[in-house]
């Protein structure tokens, strides 16, 4: 169930990315059904794990592993909120403007989505990489504020469209910290090794 989770989450993120790419807002209604079957997919997968440990006799180890695999089914719905809270944004501001450190923001955040989910499926990632991934989604993320600051400044009328863009460079933040606990996560239950907390980003 997490791994059904974890295409359908990548193919939000995705199409998000892709209307920012191209300057529309096509795929709100893709995104709302993706994550209402998100919802579903984690009732369920709770209901199965609590099934789980109502009817057999089950390791520590073993509750371990349906705990992880429970908190990773909520970091996936979680995701699935904020895509559809990005798309809702994003349907409501002007797409002709310009915001390049938003779409490399977003693309970045899709690369560390794939590969939360690709840990998911094979336990190994480059988490150097991931840790790279984090200075550079943190250069982006303070490139738009700043801008934000300064338009702001120069227009007060635009201030609404303005933080709209700003909230949605707070969801990619947020969806950058739900991977990492993904991967955390997923590592703890296969190796019982913690990555440290100094990873996310405030």
């Amino acid at each position: 169930q997490d791994l059904l989770a974890g295409g359908e989450v990548t193919h939000a993120v995705n199409l998000i990315v892709e209307d920012i790419e191209a300057k529309k807002a096509n795929s709100i209604h893709l995104i709302e059904n993706l994550e209402n079957e998100l919802d579903e997919d984690q009732k369920a997968l709770d209901s199965y794990c609590f099934d789980l440990m109502k009817k057999y006799k089950i390791t520590n180890g073993q509750a371990r592993k349906i705990f992880g695999y429970m908190k990773n089914a909520e970091s996936l719905e979680r995701i699935g909120d904020l895509c559809l809270n990005i798309s809702s944004k994003y349907a409501n501001l002007d797409c002709a403007d310009e915001c390049d450190d938003l779409i490399n923001l977003g693309q970045y955040i899709k690369i560390v989505m794939t590969n939360a989910v690709v840990f998911l499926i094979e336990n190994k990632i480059d988490l150097q990489g991931l840790k790279n991934d984090k200075g550079v989604i943190n250069k982006y993320s303070e490139s738009i504020n700043t801008k934000a600051i300064e338009k702001m400044k120069e227009d007060g009328v635009k201030i609404p469209g303005i933080l709209d863009y700003v909230i949605i460079t707070k969801c990619f933040i947020k969806i950058y910290n739900l991977c990492i606990n993904i991967v955390e996560n997923t590592e703890t239950y296969i190796s019982e090794e913690i990555y440290d907390n100094n990873d996310r980003i405030e």
